[in-house]
């Protein structure tokens, strides 16, 4: 059977056939730890598929990120059918033991941040609410079953993943220090800008090693932006171009 990669976020898929057919659209997503101290997504990807568990995605500890199960289908991952059925499920690598609470890396966390934000993009979920019950749509595994999951450390980071998710869902754009983006600057804010580019026509493609990074690609793509609307030409995209993009948002 063919099976696709959701997410540009995800630099490969290691697929296994554990999952359920959810008969309905997703509307909320799971963050689990994996209890298994510095595992790459691959590891887990691997793990589960000889296991009788599985997630949607998993984010190593050093934030790379894996597809188990397309999101059409719900994982093994709540312990409940009908939490199995609407949530899509994360599994992140933790890089401490439980002794020091499951912490896991700002890379792996950053990972999260950015794969939460597009999948809700993606599935037309609106903005990431976390109310702390299952009333929301960012929801802890250990409110649907007898866990620990995702640990104290995850759990204690929900507000901030809520609050930078939402930051990527409303493309809030935040330029570096010198005023400008130009060739090499690399960050959240740069993967808003080219999504936004790519949704508005000036590029078709990205490639993954370029996602996030400012090269090439999205400096020509800045270009056509630039020469659309009468504002200096010059790949770098600056106080102006800003100033315009928030208009077009408007």
């Amino acid at each position: 059977m063919s099976r696709k990669i959701d997410s540009k976020f995800a630099s490969n898929g290691i697929w296994n056939n554990n999952y359920f057919i959810r008969g309905r659209k997703p509307d909320c997503v799971f963050v689990h730890i994996m209890c298994a101290p510095k595992w790459s997504s691959d590891v887990c990807g691997a793990y589960f598929a000889r296991s009788k568990v599985s997630s949607n995605y998993g984010i190593g500890y050093k934030g790379d990120i894996c597809q188990y199960v397309e999101e059409k289908y719900g994982a093994w991952a709540q312990g409940s059918q009908y939490w199995n059925k609407r949530g899509i499920s994360i599994e992140l690598a933790n890089s401490t033991g439980a002794d020091k609470g499951w912490k896991v890396s700002d890379e792996t966390l950053e990972s999260c941040i950015e794969l939460v934000a597009d999948i809700f993009i993606r599935n037309g979920l609106g903005h990431v609410n976390y109310t702390g019950t299952t009333k929301g749509n960012l929801l802890m595994h250990k409110w649907v079953a007898a866990t620990s999951c995702p640990g104290v450390y995850v759990a204690s980071k929900f507000p901030h993943i809520e609050k930078e998710a939402n930051k990527i869902i409303d493309g809030e754009i935040r330029l570096p220090e010198r005023g400008y983006f130009k060739k090499g600057d690399h960050g959240r804010s740069v993967r808003i800008l080219q999504r936004w580019l790519r949704k508005q026509g000036f590029y078709k493609g990205l490639h993954k090693g370029d996602i996030g990074t400012y090269k090439s690609l999205t400096a020509g793509a800045v270009k056509k932006f630039q020469r659309k609307y009468s504002l200096v030409v010059d790949g770098e995209f600056g106080q102006e171009c800003l100033k315009k993009y928030k208009e077009l948002k408007e």
